[in-house]
């Protein structure tokens, strides 16, 4: 589901056309046939990072929130999904995440990535970040680095094969041996990381 898709007003029909896609990619990654065999709670957390006074949902967010919401209800609702009617009624509300951020924003993904596979429910998160002052910049690259690497690496990325052909050309053409990445080293590897992401943003295109 893209925010443009909302922002511009389209109809229901071609959201839930994207959001089935998506879906379809979800399913795929976690290696599930149907949706509603996933099993979901009756509550909507929303994780927002960014620091902000306004608590209202629709302020806040505008129309974005409640169209997302009402496309994934939809959704369970066209599959049948046995939650569907209780989060038909479910009031979303915002969960504050303690490492809210006023500074940081290009990194919304590796934030969306991180809450989405720690968050346990009612504010609870398995692990948590550093705060922005405590580190969460290194913090980020170093997940960055990561996810891409999974991303690359994974056996449904069809273009697989020819990265790490890639990968093999460019490590040859390197007079001296790579270092091990870590939280102690990775902003000094700001190139590389740019690099890996360049190259998954045209893989995903």
């Amino acid at each position: 589901m893209t925010d443009a898709l909302i922002e511009n007003g389209e109809d229901k029909i071609k959201r839930a056309k994207v959001f089935d896609e998506n879906i379809k990619d979800v399913l795929k990654v976690t290696q599930r046939k149907k949706f509603r065999h996933i099993d979901l709670t009756a509550e909507i957390d929303i994780m927002d990072n960014m620091y902000n006074e306004i608590d209202d949902i629709s302020v806040r967010y505008g129309n974005v929130a409640n169209a997302i919401v009402d496309s994934f209800v939809d959704y369970l609702r066209r599959v049948k999904h046995p939650s569907c009617t209780k989060l038909l009624t479910t009031k979303p509300k915002l969960v504050k995440v303690p490492w809210i951020t006023k500074c940081i924003g290009k990194d919304s993904g590796v934030f969306v990535m991180r809450c989405t596979e720690t968050y346990l429910g009612v504010g609870s998160f398995l692990c948590y970040l550093k705060k922005e002052e405590e580190g969460l910049k290194t913090e980020l690259k170093m997940l960055r680095m990561k996810m891409l690497t999974k991303m690359i690496l994974s056996e449904i990325n069809d273009q697989r094969e020819v990265i790490l052909k890639e990968a093999n050309v460019f490590v040859k053409k390197q007079k001296e041996p790579f270092k091990v990445v870590t939280n102690d080293n990775v902003n000094d590897n700001q190139d590389l990381l740019d690099k890996i992401t360049e190259r998954v943003k045209m893989i995903s295109q």
